[in-house]
């Protein structure tokens, strides 16, 4: 079987269980389930087509080359463990790769909930000049000081904000959830 459509099956089983689980929560249309199966049995069944083409090259080559079948199982067996090897390789790349831009994203979202509560002090910094100014406490050279550190505050709010936008988005992409996060 080539490990292109072992793996899409294995995606397209994977999407079809999160769209279920998503329509059975309400967050999902019943279609969206329905489209999953849908490409979840087309890909089973692209599997078992491309399966019986492979066994009937395998007999002819054997046939061809004058192999007995004990000769053609074995070699069928290396190259099926030989793909469990690389299935499991790949598996294990891709949960390395999700579990760093989990991190990413949870650090992103730490970012933003300190530069937020960073943000709202130099509000209230700004407010507290303000009216201490009114009541002559306070000077206006302090109180644009403390603007400008509020407009800096807020460019860093903003750029954090964005990080993690692109944080999730790197792991939504890389989760394959991109599309269903989109469609919503």
């Amino acid at each position: 079987m080539p490990v292109g459509s072992a793996a899409r099956a294995e995606i397209f089983e994977s999407v079809a269980g999160r769209a279920e689980a998503r329509t059975g929560e309400g967050r999902e249309l019943a279609i969206e389930s329905r489209r999953a199966g849908l490409s979840l049995a087309q890909a089973r069944h692209h599997i078992l087509l491309l399966e019986g083409w492979r066994r009937q090259a395998e007999a002819r080559r054997g046939a061809v080359l004058g192999l007995d079948p004990g000769d053609q199982v074995r070699l069928a067996e290396e190259e099926a463990a030989q793909l469990r090897v690389e299935i499991r390789s790949a598996r294990g790349r891709i949960a390395s790769e999700t579990r760093e831009l989990c991190q990413v994203a949870a650090e992103a979202e730490s970012a933003g909930e300190v530069a937020r509560l960073d943000l709202e002090v130099a509000r209230d910094q700004v407010s507290l000049l303000l009216a201490r100014m009114g009541e002559g406490r306070a000077g206006l050279k302090q109180v644009e000081e403390a603007r400008f550190a509020e407009a800096e505050k807020w460019i860093v709010f903003y750029e954090v904000a964005s990080a993690l936008e692109l944080a999730r988005l790197h792991l939504l992409e890389r989760t394959g959830a991109l599309m269903a996060a989109l469609l919503r």
